[in-house]
Parts: structure tokens; C-alpha cells; sequence
């Protein structure tokens, strides 16, 4: 185990405890940290660095703020709790269709989608790509602009 993922499991121990949780399993992990069940039906994100964590959180308080569950049917986590301390975020738990990983989006910051880009995500989603395009742009009607957009972020069925 590397060492940012033992640091990060402890703090995700930590946290859970002091909100009387259990971690149940593990949920995945990327670059930026991993998310891990909880026995209340919860996932609890712990991140490898703060600024990651403070980036994620931006976009977590902002959907919550403006009440933002779901773009064009698409499920999006809720805020429930966050510990700056331990650079943990605790959300909902939610099935497909749904969009998650919101470390690299910006809230009115626009993200320019180069040819090659926009090929990448065609071949990723295939016949989804459609509904994935109108996805993202409701996310930008919304002041969110995603650049992390792969099939494990935004899951269709």
C-alpha cells in the first residue's frame, strides 16, 4: 500500500468514526483519492492532497447551495458532511444515470474541448455520446464546467 493511501484510509477511519460510521467496502479510487461505503448508505471521499479536496468541496457546496441534484436525469451526489482537517467529503450515494469527480470542474471558469478531445470521448461513449454533450452543457447552464469527463464519471445506465 502506498504511503498518500494509507495516510488517506486513516483519515477516512478517522472520520467515520467520529461520525459513529462503519466503512463497509471500497467504492474506487483514481488520482485524486478513493470513496468508500459507509454502513448508512453514505460514501465518504477521501482525498490525497487539501487542495484537491478544497476543489471538490467548491463544487459540492455550490450544487448544494443551488439545490442541484440531477442534470437532464442524471443523478448528482449530495453534500452531507466534510472535515477540512482530514480533506474528507461525505456524500449520498447514487446510481446511473449519474455524473461524479467534480476535482477538475470550475464554476464559471469555461473549458475549451479541442478536436482530439471531443474524438477521445466519442470512442469512450460511443452512442451515448449524444446525451453525454447535453450533460455537459447543462452542467454549464448551471455555471459548472466539467473537464474530467470519461465513463466512470459520468456513467449512462
Amino acid at each position: 500500500m502506498s504511503p498518500l493511501r494509507a495516510i488517506a484510509i486513516d483519515r477516512a477511519r478517522q472520520y467515520a468514526k467520529s461520525k459513529i460510521l462503519t466503512i463497509e467496502t471500497e467504492f474506487g479510487s483514481g488520482c485524486d483519492g478513493f470513496v468508500l461505503a459507509t454502513n448508512q448508505g453514505t460514501a465518504i471521499k477521501a482525498f490525497h492532497f487539501p487542495e484537491l479536496y478544497r476543489r471538490e468541496l467548491e463544487i459540492y457546496e455550490y450544487l448544494l447551495k443551488w439545490d442541484i441534484t440531477e442534470v437532464h436525469g442524471f443523478h448528482i451526489p449530495k453534500l452531507l458532511g466534510h472535515d477540512e482537517e482530514l480533506a474528507i467529503i461525505e456524500m449520498t450515494v447514487v446510481s446511473p444515470p449519474f455524473v461524479l469527480d467534480f476535482v477538475s470542474a470550475r464554476i464559471e471558469i469555461p473549458v475549451e474541448y479541442d478536436e482530439e478531445w471531443i474524438e477521445r470521448r466519442m470512442d469512450e461513449f460511443e452512442d451515448d455520446w449524444p446525451t453525454v454533450k447535453r450533460v455537459i452543457w447543462g452542467f454549464e447552464q448551471h455555471g459548472i464546467h466539467l473537464s474530467d469527463v470519461h465513463p466512470r464519471n459520468i456513467k449512462c445506465r
